[in-house]
């Protein structure tokens, strides 16, 4: 039983606790006889009150059952189920623990307290009940909190996790369309992981190149994507196979006049050498095998060159070679195959730039399997819907985007999250009057869902009611503290407001964080002047226009040496 479903829905709770082994006791011994009949009562008017789906009313007649004996940990568990049922997240977590100390072994107990953690968006305290609860029952508790341990890592950005505990969640139930979901999500979560962590390593990195052309042809602008791919396969020739024909169109391949090597490239570059200097010295039955790979590689036959590579491989520990060899199982989608490779490989060394690659394409083809499989079980899904419809919105495709969108709440109008990307797209289209209708729906079923609140803000920022963009920009940097887009918001309704002095603060949290964020310094000048500091003003106002220089000349460099380019 799916409990994201079961939590919104009008099921009875008891019936469910039933199902799971976890039916409430009989109440006979507890106190008086006069006290259990009255306590059998309430239970009798609980449970009709939860078979109709009238949780406060459920609620009240547990607690009159707890006035009378107030150390049934069975009965707390009951009352807090309701409170999650009516989304009274914190009150639930309340009960939730008073349960546990009167009873440590109630594992559902242990469920739902992360599950209610993690909507309250309490993230990091979620892990530790959820993994109890598997201690505690295995069997019954371990699919569904193994589903929410993975959802909570990717809230805590440690999506290689999610991806862990989904897989095992798979194992437990195969073919599960919800687990399958989640996991094309946390692949793809994992992937984006790693590509940033490669350009924060090294920006000027071949990989880097190859992936902004990738991302260019995936939103058909080919002259860019033509430029990139040949930047890449200049810095690194073994990258041949890789890159695909554009409209019949060659890959110009004359070096730009700026095109630097970094660290890691020239390294790659020095093991390939090495790599085709030993094959002459190699018998000539392994360097024809070995040349035979690489040469499929060449032309993109991944999945033959797998067992010429991986022979080669064998009698040697050449990097480049290693590389090859994975690259040609990833590509193939044979990725579990040579994962654990990977990971060995940057377990030695967390900054391989080509294992982090080969590591996030790795997870990029799971993430299309996944979604395959999905494809495969029902095409028709609320998940496939819903990713067809994140696929459509990264490349600005909006009215797709919402057609899809709508077509997944139609499948699952209990399904979390939905109705903020409808009212998020809406928002891209400056359609505020519908953003705001759906963001406010969204807000309705999840109060804690900060990136709505967020939304909302600017959407208030933008149509000058700064009073009703504050409270929501305050609760959604409760979620997310550190978000830039909602403190500078907050920032720009408090200086609306004529709360000057709070906007100079929040901005000064911002400006320790990015200083070159010139945004932040031209709305310092603003904040500063209504306030009165002339000289400070003047200082912000300096130092945007210095960094908007700089960014406008690095603007135009790139133009050139683009132009340059395409003339080639």
């Amino acid at each position: 039983m799916n409990l994201e479903r079961a939590s919104s829905s009008s099921g009875c709770v008891l019936q469910f606790f039933l199902l799971l082994g976890l039916a409430v006791p009989r109440l006979a011994g507890q106190t008086s006889s006069a006290g259990e009949m009255e306590m059998s009562r309430h239970l009798a008017a609980a449970q009709k009150a939860e078979e109709s789906g009238n949780y406060p009313a459920a609620s009240l007649q547990y607690q009159q059952i707890l006035n009378l004996q107030p150390k049934l940990a069975i009965i707390r568990q009951s009352l807090a189920i309701t409170y999650h049922l009516q989304n009274r997240y914190p009150e639930a977590i309340a009960e939730f623990q008073r349960a546990l100390r009167l009873d440590a072994t109630l594992w559902g107990a242990d469920l739902f307290l992360g599950m209610d953690y993690y909507k309250t968006n309490q993230f990091a305290l979620a892990l530790t009940p959820l993994e109890k609860s598997i201690a505690l029952n295995e069997k019954m508790a371990e699919p569904e909190a193994r589903y929410w341990l993975a959802v909570t890592y990717s809230a805590l950005n440690r999506p290689e996790d999610a991806v862990r505990e989904l897989r095992r969640d798979l194992m437990l139930r195969p073919g599960n369309i919800d687990v399958l979901y989640y996991l094309v999500k946390a692949y793809d979560q994992a992937a984006a992981s790693v590509f940033q962590r490669i350009a924060a390593i090294e920006p000027h990195a071949a990989a880097v190149s190859l992936l902004q052309a990738e991302r260019f042809q995936q939103e058909n602008r080919l002259d860019l994507a033509r430029v990139e791919y040949r930047n890449a396969l200049r810095l690194r020739p073994d990258f041949a196979g890789w890159l695909p024909a554009l409209d019949g169109a060659g890959v110009d391949m004359t070096a730009p006049s700026d095109l630097t090597i970094d660290a890691s490239d020239q390294r790659a570059n020095s093991e390939y050498a090495k790599l085709l200097a030993a094959a002459e010295e190699t018998p000539r039955s392994d360097a024809d095998e070995l040349l035979k790979g690489l040469e499929l590689i060449r032309q993109g036959q991944f999945r033959e060159a797998q067992e010429p590579l991986t022979h080669a491989a064998e009698k040697t520990s050449n990097r480049a070679l290693q590389l090859l060899m994975i690259r040609a199982y990833v590509e193939s989608g044979d990725c579990e195959k040579v994962e654990d490779r990977l990971k060995q490989m940057l377990a030695a060394q967390p900054e391989d730039v080509d294992a982090l690659h080969l590591l996030g394409r790795s997870y990029q083809r799971q993430a299309e399997a996944a979604l395959q499989q999905m494809t495969a079980i029902d095409a028709d899904s609320y998940g496939v819907h819903e990713l067809l419809g994140r696929q459509h919105e990264e490349k600005t495709e909006y009215d797709l985007a919402i057609n899809e969108y709508q077509a997944a709440l139609a499948k699952r109008p209990d399904l979390a999250g939905i109705r903020y990307a409808i009212g998020n797209v809406y928002r891209k289209l400056s359609r505020y009057e519908e953003a705001e209708k759906w963001l406010l729906e969204e807000l309705a079923r999840n109060p804690y869902h900060g990136l709505a609140h967020y939304r909302l803000g600017s959407i208030y920022t933008e149509q000058g009611k700064p009073d009703a963009a504050i409270l929501h920009l305050l609760q959604a940097l409760k979620s997310h503290p550190q978000l830039t887009g909602a403190q500078l918001d907050l920032a720009r309704a408090y200086t609306a407001n004529g709360r000057y002095a709070e906007a100079i603060a929040q901005l000064q949290q911002v400006v320790a964080a990015e200083p070159d964020n010139d945004r932040v310094h031209y709305l310092l000048s603003i904040a500063y002047s209504k306030e009165g500091h002339r000289a400070e003003a003047q200082s912000e106002l300096a130092e945007y226009q210095r960094l908007t220089r700089d960014r406008l000349h690095r603007t135009q460099q790139d133009v050139k040496n683009l132009s340059d380019s395409l003339d080639r």
